[in-house]
């Protein structure tokens, strides 16, 4: 009985992705960028899918969001799957592995989004005052 596994297809050519994979039976799912941002939406989708995933793009070096696909992946409760390009460059997901050492990558990136706009909305209410003070 031949494996089963589900490509999640962002951008690019399904089959030249898997042209880098073994012969198995493959259902591709468009699936874009903005599905996974309605998160119960996409982990629903990925817990329906069978075997592995592969999360496809057109090229890793350009795609964004590859830590949040890996929560993702973790929220479906999968313990295979992989992030795959064109060119045959693929991230592996590790449950293990994101918990470890993804899950701190993603909360330093919360934190210094949370720090950046914080900084930013402070100096612009400093320079709104200072202006508001210019005007009179």
């Amino acid at each position: 009985m031949a494996k089963k596994r589900t490509l999640f297809l962002l951008s690019g050519n399904p089959e030249e992705i898997l042209k880098h994979f073994s012969s198995e039976e493959t259902q591709v799912v468009l699936f874009g960028e903005k599905e996974f941002a309605n998160t119960r939406s996409a982990v629903a989708r990925l817990k329906q899918a069978s075997g592995e995933i592969i999360i496809g793009t057109k090229s890793l070096e350009l795609q964004r969001f590859k830590i949040i696909f890996k929560a993702t992946l973790l929220l479906s409760g999968k313990i295979t799957g992989c992030i795959a390009d064109e060119s045959g460059k693929q991230i592996r997901y590790n449950p293990i592995s994101f918990l470890l050492i993804d899950s701190f990558k993603l909360l330093a990136e919360i934190v210094a989004t949370g720090w950046t706009v914080t900084s930013v909305f402070l100096d612009l209410k400093k320079e709104e005052k200072a202006f508001g003070e210019y005007q009179r």
